[in-house]
């Protein structure tokens, strides 16, 4: 999951929400926002929320518990937009893509997806929880995927241990239920209130 394509990082970037005071907030750790997309949410109780660790691998929002860090924890989430297109135009779209581009480009015959739950967030928008495996590097994931207005938003926990990952399911439900898509995220040039800082530096969010 870490390699799909349709991902850009000058279309994807965050910013931390540091005040919960903004009447607009409702209370949420921070947002991703790209030209086309927003979406906020809240991380997991003893979780944190950092915009920081993930950038290297292209990632612009990255969980892990408070008891360790990005690169030691046994299960990680992160949080990632793709853009809908002719031939993503659904969840299960970009499911079917994912599984094609890992047994193409990715040299993992084995790789599986299977749906195994529908979710609903706190604000009454619906998603689908997968479940995939098998491919070369011995990962297992749970991905949670909303269909936003022009692109396929999604939370993806990690782990090597299948075990470890299904008995920590319940965390990545947690921040899934706080999602919200809007369409008041500031690019950095344009913070005001209760934004006040960039996880990806002073820019203006376009390409």
């Amino acid at each position: 999951m870490f390699f799909e394509k349709g991902w850009s990082m000058k279309k994807h970037l965050l910013v931390i929400l540091l005040t919960l005071n903004s009447p607009t907030a409702f209370g949420e750790d921070g947002y991703v926002y790209g030209d086309n997309h927003c979406f906020y949410f809240s991380a997991p109780a003893a979780w944190v929320a950092d915009p920081f660790s993930g950038k290297r691998q292209g990632l612009p929002f990255v969980f892990y518990p408070k008891s360790s860090t990005w690169a030691s924890a046994t299960n990680v989430i992160y949080a990632r937009a793709a853009d809908k297109s002719t031939i993503v135009k659904s969840i299960q779209d970009q499911v079917n893509q994912t599984l094609s581009q890992f047994k193409t480009e990715y040299e993992s015959p084995n790789i599986t997806a299977k749906k195994i739950e529908e979710i609903e967030s706190a604000l009454g928008v619906k998603g689908d929880i997968y479940k995939f495996s098998g491919d070369k590097w011995g990962n297992n994931e749970l991905v949670v995927y909303f269909s936003g207005a022009h692109t396929i938003n999604f939370f993806v926990m990690t782990s090597r241990d299948e075990k470890v990952l299904m008995q920590d399911k319940g965390n990545l439900i947690e921040l899934a239920m706080s999602y919200r898509e809007s369409n008041d995220c500031k690019p950095c040039s344009q913070k005001s209130g209760g934004f006040a800082s960039c996880g990806l530096g002073e820019v203006s969010g376009k390409t």
